[in-house]
């Protein structure tokens, strides 16, 4: 292997074509959506059942993701693969100014994020950066039952800040869905499996839309727009720490 490169040049040179062709793909997609040619949903389903689909990438599928099931496939929600508007999920409001009503297309927190009034202690200097502790000494907790979120959730409740990472599948799924959590106090760890728990991490809610508790994201764009479509689960009062290196 040269210049520690997996594979070699010849490594490099596939993954570059893998690359280019996934992305002239997409540009073939959206061409076709535009010019109207593009198959919908069902047309989609039934090729895809037929194998009429060509595999454009030379990437080939791993002995080990043969015979296993689809995850979505035990999901309580239905799965939209339809070119529709997006649709949020409602929940009861815990900390909302107003009714849970969503109307021509308004983030349902679109008064609290507005209207937020921010703690004093936000604005604190916080003297002597600490350092993390180091993963040995830092209790980790596993979340894959109800029981153990809503756990997790006492303990986000009585926290002025955590931080949150999402973790984001997309094979063999047409659209992808989050598949892991982690969340991060000053005190521990925690990684939740959002597929064993799809339909509970609702649940989060209160802490996730709390004005006084400070929700920590690095590169947020993509983990909002995922925690909405997966789970309706929404953020009030977020600090973005890769908006705020740039």
């Amino acid at each position: 292997e040269e210049a520690g490169l997996p594979g070699g040049p010849e490594g490099l040179l596939e993954r570059g074509v893998d690359f280019a062709e996934a992305r002239l793909e997409k540009v073939d997609n959206v061409i076709d959506e535009l010019t109207g040619k593009a198959p919908n949903a069902e047309e989609i389903a039934l090729r895809a059942q037929a194998g009429k689909f060509k595999q454009t990438s030379k990437i080939k599928t791993r002995p080990e993701d043969l015979g296993i099931p689809k995850p979505q496939q035990k999901f309580e929600d239905v799965v939209d693969n339809s070119n529709t508007p997006f649709s949020a999920k409602s929940w009861p409001k815990v900390h909302g100014r107003g009714d849970h009503v969503l109307s021509s297309g308004r983030h349902p927190y679109e008064e609290e994020i507005d209207g937020i009034e921010y703690q004093p202690y936000h604005f604190l200097p916080q003297g002597e950066v600490a350092k993390p502790r180091d993963m040995a000494e830092t209790p980790f907790s596993w979340v894959a039952t109800e029981k153990e979120l809503v756990d997790m959730h006492k303990t986000l409740s009585g926290c002025k800040e955590f931080a949150v990472d999402l973790e984001h599948h997309s094979l063999r799924s047409f659209q992808g869905f989050t598949c892991l959590m982690q969340i991060s106090t000053r005190e521990q760890d925690f990684i939740v499996d959002t597929i064993e728990l799809r339909s509970c991490i609702h649940l989060l809610l209160p802490a996730f839309t709390d004005p006084k508790i400070t929700k920590v994201f690095h590169g947020a764009d993509s983990d909002v727009r995922w925690l909405q479509r997966d789970f309706g689960l929404y953020i009030v009062n977020m600090f973005d720490t890769g908006q705020a290196s740039r």
